[in-house]
């Protein structure tokens, strides 16, 4: 009887180290994958451009973090890519977005953002809204042999986010080009979540 009780005991614990075991596994193997790249897992699904939308391009800045002091309330991030061409750099987007849990907050950052002169760019772009983004393109006057350089601002429910493109004297990289590079933002913009993730990471709950 005692061997057999013995036996039951050694049993049960067998279970239990088991389980241990499993649970370390399972822990160890989702701090490899947070600890390997973080931010895809606190914000996977960010309205930013990337190289996907602009072929040819490729990260200079990978994404970080700019504020997460209220984080329940505000995050902030910011990236940056350059397309390449003959390994010559003809163009960068630097981007900033920032995500605000109350609506009139942002809505707010648009007012505040939107009437700051940019270097004194004149607007030659705008949309008021309606089925997109509120948006302003800012570029400064072109002159011959030196480097262009917009800025474009927008704003869709608790999105906003500035973009600046830096561009070389080449043709390789046009207006047009970039247009098609804003229209691609809105399109982010509206298809973005009302939250950057859910989840335990994202709230502690």
């Amino acid at each position: 009887m005692q061997s057999f009780r013995n036996k039951i005991v050694g049993n049960r614990n067998l279970v239990r180290d088991l389980i241990g075991i499993l649970l370390a596994l399972a822990v160890g193997v989702s701090g490899q994958l947070i600890l390997a790249d973080p931010l895809k897992v606190l914000a996977p699904e960010l309205p930013m451009l990337s190289p996907q939308d602009w072929p040819g391009s490729q990260f200079t800045i990978e994404l970080a973090i700019v504020n997460g002091r209220a984080w329940q309330e505000e995050r902030s991030f910011t990236q940056s890519i350059v397309l390449i061409k003959n390994k010559t750099i003809i163009a960068e987007a630097s981007q900033i977005i920032t995500w605000y849990a109350d609506l009139t907050q942002a809505a707010a950052a648009w007012n505040q953002h939107k009437g700051e002169p940019y270097y004194g760019f004149p607007i030659v772009a705008r949309s008021t809204g309606n089925d997109k983004p509120v948006s302003m393109l800012f570029c400064g006057p072109p002159v011959p042999d030196t480097p262009g350089e917009c800025s474009y601002r927008a704003y869709w429910e608790h999105w906003y986010t500035q973009v600046t493109f830096n561009m070389g004297t080449s043709d390789d990289f046009t207006f047009l080009e970039m247009q098609k590079l804003t229209d691609r933002i809105d399109q982010l913009l509206m298809s973005a979540p009302d939250k950057p993730c859910q989840g335990f990471f994202c709230t502690g709950k």
